[in-house]
């Protein structure tokens, strides 16, 4: 085996971030978390009205 064939082309310097797969999308998940803490808040105030109202 010669040295010629070990050795591997350079690959070129690609400082572009990797694509990772994550598609998230941002506005989604601040509606999920209004939306979560809306039906806490409701389910708070519905229990709060039912144990003061015996």
């Amino acid at each position: 085996m010669e040295k010629a064939d070990t050795v591997t082309t350079k690959l070129k310097d690609d400082s572009k971030s990797p694509q990772t797969g994550d598609t998230s999308n941002l506005a989604l998940w601040i509606a999920l978390l209004f939306v979560s803490s809306g039906a806490a808040i409701g389910t708070t105030i519905v229990t709060r009205k039912k144990k003061y109202n015996r």
